[in-house]
Parts: C-alpha cells; structure tokens; sequence
C-alpha cells in the first residue's frame, strides 16, 4: 500500500523536488528515506482507520463488487467525520466498466487526504479532484449537519477548542460583572420647594387672617397697602373722617401626595446598589418634584393651587408670536412689585433658552450674554467665549421642565416665592410594612406627604392712580 512521503532533498534520477509530496510502498521509499532524502508525512486517526480498512479489505484477496465496496466506505463514513477544503463529502457508487481499473486503496486515500486539515493544499485540491471526476464522488453540504445529528443521537461528544463565547466550551467558567453603582440623573433643582416661607400645621385646615390690600379703594390718590385705612388732613377742631382697614381669611387644606411600591425580600436581599436607600430617595425626589409642580401650575383641586392660574398673577401678551422679546421682558419687569425685586426671578422651560440666549435690545447687543470688548477693560472675545450669564435685568434665571413650551402661556414666568403661602401637616414619611403582601414574600413601601399651597394675595395690586396694576406673579401670555 502507497503512503505519503514528503521530498526534503531534491533527486533529479527520480524526477523529486525539494517540498514535493509523492506517494511510494514502504518498499520503494525504504533506501530514499534512510538517506534522509524523503520523510514520512504524518497522517491523523482517520487516515489510519481508512488503511486499517484498505488492509481488511486487501486481506481478503477476493475481487469486489463495486455493491461490496460501498458497504465498506459506508462504515468508514459511520465512524468518523471527513471534511475537508472540498467541504463534507457524499460517496455515491456506480458499478460499470471503468470500477474494473479503479482501487479502492485509491479512493480511501484521497478521502483521508481531503479530510485532513494539516495536508498540502496543492495535494488536498488534486485528492478532492480525483473524487470527483474518477469516483463521482458529489459534494453534499447536508452530510456535516446530518453527521452531527447522528453522533448526538449515538450519545457521543462532540470536542471543540476552549473558548469563552459558548458556555459549554468555557463560558460558564466566566464570571459576568456587575457594578456596585446605579447610573442616574441628578434631577434638576426645586423652583419653589424650599423657597416659600412654609407654616406648620396642626389640624387639617390652616386658616390665615390676611389683610385686604387688594381691593382697590377706587379713589386716585388713595393707597390700598394699608388694607382699606385713609389718612385726611384734618382742620382745627374739625369733625374727623373714620376709616377702618378690612381683612380676609386665606385657608389651606392639608391634601395628601403619596404612593407605594412592592419589592420581593429576594431582590432585597440579593441586589447590589443599596435599593432600600435608592428607594428612599427616589420617593422623596418625587414628592419634591410633584410638589414644586403643582405649586407652579396646579388648578387647586384636591392639590395646591399654582401660580399660572392664580388670581393674582398678571398676564402679559408677547409682541410676536412664538418669541419671547426684549420688549415682553421690560413689560413683565415693569408690573412686578417693587417689594419682590430682591427676592424674584425668572422661570422658563429649557426649549426657551435659545430663544433668550439670542435676544438682543433695541441696540442689538445681546442681553443675557454681554460683549466683552465692549463693557469690560481687559476682557477679550465675543459672547460666545464665555459660559451664559443667567440673569437678567439683575434677576436669576432658572430653567425647568415644569412649565410651558415656547410660545405657550406661561413658558416665561417671573415670581417672588415669598409671597406664595405653603403650608405642610405631615412632612414626608416613608414606611414598610411586610404584612399586606406577606403571602408573597414581599415589602411594601409607602410615602405619604401631606399639605397645600397658593398665593396668598387672591388678586393683583392696584396702586393709588387707580389704574396701574402690579403683581408678585407675571406670565408672559400669547401673542394677541
């Protein structure tokens, strides 16, 4: 039987080339290799099992028939898998005249060879074309995948490389790792919560006697900050004028904000982020959030009423619709109070930022970001050099995602947190309880706050000209 020898000198007698790869009976190769002109080329187990079965086969020394020979390449092909650059192989034998010169020791070999993944490309081509044109042996891409089926239903295993990406080969030797942080954003900051001058409560209503300065005496000359009470010049001995101030009552209601939320003990147990502590914030920034919300907009049922809809705010209607103007700033600056100049600022959604980053005077200078070359000695560069400056007109600016869009009513406010009346029966309380789901191993958490709020002035000021009105609270309104 002929065997693969690799040529490691060149032999021009016997036509070799350093490199080649020929194939010659132990006998034949016997005195070349043992002048270390050819070396064995090493075969793997199927290789050998195939001579194995050529040398069965041979032993018998009986003529086969072409039927007879299938049945023994059919259970080479039953124990072993043969792939190779030509991709899985189907053997398909045909009796006819040319089997007489075909062998079988032939055919087996070059199988062997086109399965073997460390043979000479040059020599697994050549090997994979005799299959096919001599022994019209066709290619079949079904026979990997049928093969695998076969070994898995026979109990075998099937070995591949170590590696990570597949857990049985390695991957549940890897550890997957966690962080011990929870990613999150920061939430923005209060408007109004922790800004008001906040009453404790005892009961479920506060009552607060208010003194009436926002009926308007309706006589020019006549002050209403005094609550009704007119001073006269008065002659000597004259009969004087009685006047008395009036009053009214302001009245909040301890309404409740709450929620709950269920956590089984297990994840409890088992997490990694400290979530009874990140629960515990997370339901304060809330009611924080829900707060300072319905003291901006709320409509005062069952929840604090809001400064956009209150009576007391004043309405001012924007030069062009759908921008906020230097000219609609002036006017909302012009009705706040004198008193809330020190205390007030601004508020606006952050799509309105833009807007107010652009705007310009009736100069074309930028109003929230000045020119530095112009108003500062020693400053350089443009307004886009510098972070924003968020004040105007000597007022911060704070941004929110509370109130309306640009263009709306209320995407620009000005308003003075000390004259907006808040008021708190139970600050917040959290508490678990592990009764109410005790049957399915779980804790709930319940926070509960409890309190109102409104402006305590129910109307704007009207001052002593009778006609001028002013107010803690403006909104810049649409365009009209």
């Amino acid at each position: 039987m002929k065997r693969a020898y690799k040529v490691l000198r060149s032999l021009k007698q016997a036509g070799w080339t350093e490199g080649q790869t020929v194939h010659l009976t132990e006998e034949e190769a016997k005195e070349a290799v043992e002048s270390k002109i050819l070396e064995v080329v090493p075969v793997d187990a199927n290789t050998l099992m195939i001579k194995a079965v050529i040398e069965e086969w041979e032993s018998q020394r009986a003529p086969q028939k072409a039927s007879e020979v299938g049945l023994i390449v059919a259970k080479v092909f039953e124990t072993m898998s043969v792939s190779g650059a030509y991709g899985p192989l189907r053997v398909q034998v045909v009796e006819d005249e040319a089997d007489k010169t075909k062998g079988l020791g032939e055919f087996l070999q070059c199988v062997g060879i086109t399965g073997d993944k460390d043979a000479i490309p040059s020599i697994k081509e050549a090997a994979g074309r005799t299959l096919e044109t001599v022994y019209k042996a066709h290619l079949d891409p079904t026979f990997k995948e049928r093969y695998q089926k076969s070994q898995q239903a026979a109990g075998l295993t099937l070995k591949a490389a170590l590696a990570e990406a597949a857990g049985i080969t390695g991957g549940y030797t890897v550890p997957t790792q966690y962080a011990m942080e929870l990613l999150e954003f920061r939430p923005e900051d209060n408007v109004l919560v922790g800004f008001t001058d906040d009453y404790p409560m005892t009961g479920r209503e506060l009552k607060m006697p208010v003194l009436d300065q926002t009926t308007a005496l309706g006589v020019v000359g006549q002050s209403n900050y005094f609550g009704g009470v007119v001073a006269y010049w008065t002659a000597e001995a004259a009969t004087r004028t009685e006047t008395e101030p009036k009053f009214r009552e302001a009245t909040l209601v301890a309404n409740e904000l709450s929620g709950y939320a269920l956590a089984s003990r297990n994840v409890l147990y088992d997490n990694k982020v400290a979530l009874e502590m990140r629960l515990t914030k997370l339901f304060g920034g809330a009611v924080a959030w829900y707060r300072d919300y319905a003291y901006l907009v709320g409509d005062g049922v069952g929840k604090p009423r809001g400064i956009l809809g209150a009576g007391a705010t004043l309405h001012v209607n924007r030069a062009t619709a759908n921008v906020i103007s230097y000219a609609d700033i002036c006017s909302m600056y012009g009705l706040l109070m004198p008193q809330s100049i020190p205390t007030a600022f601004w508020v606006m959604q952050q799509s309105v930022l833009a807007n107010f980053l652009q705007m310009a005077d009736t100069n074309g200078q930028l109003v929230v970001q000045p020119y530095y070359a112009t108003y500062v000695q020693g400053r350089v560069g443009g307004p886009a050099t510098v972070r924003p400056i968020m004040s105007m007109l000597g007022l911060p600016i704070k941004t929110t995602e509370k109130v309306s869009t640009l263009g709306s009513t209320g995407d620009l406010l000005l308003i003075d947190p000390k004259q907006y009346f808040t008021a708190s029966r139970q600050e917040l309380e959290i508490a678990a309880s592990e009764h109410y789901k005790f049957i399915n191993n779980q804790i709930t958490y319940r926070f509960i706050y409890r309190g109102d709020g409104e402006p305590w002035m129910n109307s704007y000021f009207t001052l002593q000209d009778n006609t001028t009105k002013i107010s803690p609270f403006v909104c810049l309104d649409v365009h009209s």
